[in-house]
């Protein structure tokens, strides 16, 4: 957990919290086939073939981490990540693979709702069983505990989840189950008090180094064929995301959009302003449709 991490995982409310395709006519100024960024998508939904994933070294960690908890017998692991770092874009990729290292896997990837914790294990059952016996093949259960529920809740299923496989280790023993826990500092120790024992991964907040990459990846994915930002420009906006590539996206779409409507060719740090949310502070939803 680097230094800053329990400071806040709070963020502005601008931009836009969601994550708006750019109208054609934004695209086509800026030599764009796509929106640089896509909106975040529920973690049961497979990637699309054209769909933008940036695996930052936060991510490259996970995947090393992840590796290594399967090649270990069948146990209990959770990965806590900090907000807007991509986490959902992660559980959805690790659910397309066949393989970690070199240990092939079979993914169930869910968010605990309303159900009960029996009832959700059976839906688990049913997408990825094969939990009993060790074979060439690891079952892998990655579970989203309570995205949108409040504090008490989170812990209480952290715990239940837990004891319900200690409970039931007997006859687990080809099973590996991930709980993902959204935290923020409400209840960091809550969890903690509920998991010590189990082995743990934190995702935490990208590096201005990372987002500056995952900026230009995803402009080149997009079709980018000249820099619609300086380079300073887009330390700006790096800098301004706080370690969160899902606003580092808002923010991107959100200059990209105001640079159109200014008629400018490239994107300066002075475009951007001094203190960037207050620069790109916009009725979004009426600035598309000046596009459309």
């Amino acid at each position: 957990m680097t230094s800053g991490e329990l400071v806040s995982d709070e963020f502005s409310s601008y931009p836009p919290e969601c994550i708006t395709s750019l109208a054609p006519t934004v695209l086509n100024h800026w030599g764009l086939l796509a929106s640089p960024f896509d909106a975040p998508r529920p973690i049961a939904q497979r990637p699309l073939p054209t769909e933008f994933y940036f695996r930052g070294d936060q991510h490259v960690a996970a995947w090393h981490w992840l590796q290594n908890l399967v090649r270990r017998p069948a146990c209990l692991g959770m990965l806590t990540t900090s907000t807007g770092v991509g986490t959902s874009a992660l559980l959805r990729h690790l659910a397309t693979t066949s393989g970690l290292g070199r240990t092939a896997i079979e993914t169930a990837t869910a968010e605990w709702g309303n159900q009960s914790l029996v009832r959700f294990i059976e839906d688990l059952n049913q997408t990825a069983g094969g939990v009993d016996t060790v074979n060439s093949v690891r079952t892998v259960w990655m579970v989203d505990v309570a995205p949108a529920c409040q504090v008490s809740v989170r812990y209480q299923r952290a715990a239940a989840l837990k004891n319900w496989y200690q409970t039931n280790a007997h006859n687990l023993s080809n099973l590996t189950v991930v709980m993902v826990i959204r935290r923020n500092v409400d209840h960091v120790r809550l969890i903690s008090n509920a998991t010590h024992s189990i082995p743990s991964h934190h995702l935490a907040r990208w590096s201005d180094h990372e987002l500056v990459r995952c900026i230009g990846a995803s402009l080149r994915q997009a079709g980018s064929t000249r820099p619609a930002f300086t380079v300073a420009a887009t330390a700006r906006l790096a800098e301004a995301a706080e370690g969160s590539v899902s606003r580092l996206g808002r923010l991107v779409h959100a200059a990209l959009l105001h640079g159109y409507l200014a008629g400018l060719l490239q994107i300066s740090r002075k475009d951007l302003g001094g203190r960037l949310h207050e620069e790109i502070r916009f009725d979004h939803s009426a600035a598309q449709r000046r596009t459309a």
